[in-house]
């Protein structure tokens, strides 16, 4: 199956379907005034000057995009959105599972280690409910 995800877009399509992506717990545009690579919030907060609302990175923190309906706020939820879901589904292509496969693993009875270790994520259960990752290759070990 083909990806939809990647750090590297190259195609129209790629790009759009990457466009906002997480980088280090922040919300990235690919494209934005000009610009590569763009941190979400700072540039929210800069064009939030050329409307008049003159929001701080701190405002728009603290929600004051969420009680608005301008442009900006528009670009910030939907890119938040985007974002979300282009890590969800990078997640889950990572597994290297087809859907049917995926289906047929979420369809059986399995123990939440049998789970992880179906999917390729080595971890162990700590016995207070935690997981402690292992690994991220199929087959790794823990130094991984």
């Amino acid at each position: 199956m083909k990806r939809f995800t990647t750090d590297n877009p190259e195609t129209n399509c790629e790009r759009l379907l990457n466009f906002s992506y997480c980088e280090d717990k922040n919300v990235k545009l690919l494209y934005a005034g000009g610009k590569e690579h763009v941190d979400l919030i700072g540039y929210i907060a800069d064009m939030s000057k050329d409307l008049g609302c003159n929001l701080t990175p701190e405002d728009i923190m603290d929600g004051a995009c969420m009680d608005c309906d301008c442009v900006l706020s528009v670009l910030y939820v939907a890119a938040i959105q985007g974002a979300e879901l282009r890590e969800q589904l990078k997640r889950y292509e990572d597994t290297g599972l087809t859907p049917k496969e995926a289906e047929t693993l979420a369809n059986m009875t399995l123990t939440q280690n049998e789970r992880r270790q179906r999917l390729g994520l080595h971890a162990v259960n700590d016995n207070v409910g935690n997981f402690i990752h292992l690994s991220h290759e199929k087959g790794g070990d823990a130094s991984g």
